[in-house]
């Protein structure tokens, strides 16, 4: 080798400073915290509110069936009482049976709501208005949304 490029092979680059080696680490550790944050929010959200969706979508096409004429409204009734009954995961729908975490001023609502369902559901040849079809359907939102939970019973088949 010649002389004057003898020098330039002894050069070491400086090292890399600790400091930014870490803030690297850091924003890693923080974006993997937020994604397991963001999964276990979504874990909760699917556990205790996709049941409830999924229920008004089911009494939503009731609704819809309803006004098809492909059921009539004492059908429509009993299907209603039926998806109330599971989505709210009781036994038997009665007035004394509250749905879990049942808040004080709806404890009078759910009494008179089942007093009304009650005679909807036994008298099949009461005659029922749109309006007050359409009243039931969103009182069975009102709970299916409020009080709705994964249900505990096994599916059939599963």
């Amino acid at each position: 080798m010649s002389e004057s490029n003898s020098g330039l092979v002894d050069i070491i680059e400086p090292a890399v400073p600790v400091l930014v080696a870490t803030t690297n680490w850091l924003w890693l550790a923080l974006l993997a915290a937020v994604v397991v944050a963001l999964i276990v929010a979504l874990l909760l959200w699917w556990k205790y509110k996709l049941p409830a969706y999924r229920a008004v979508q089911r009494v939503r096409e009731l609704h819809k069936k309803l006004h098809a004429a492909a059921h009539t409204q004492h059908e429509t009734v009993l299907l209603l009482a039926l998806e109330l009954r599971h989505g709210l995961v009781l036994k038997r729908l009665r007035a004394d049976i509250l749905p879990e975490r049942c808040t004080e001023p709806d404890q009078a609502r759910w009494v008179e709501f089942m007093q009304h369902l009650d005679s909807l559901l036994y008298q099949p040849e009461v005659e029922l208005t749109t309006e007050k079809m359409s009243a039931m359907f969103v009182h069975i939102e009102y709970w299916l949304q409020r009080y709705s939970r994964k249900s505990t019973l096994k599916k059939i088949g599963s």
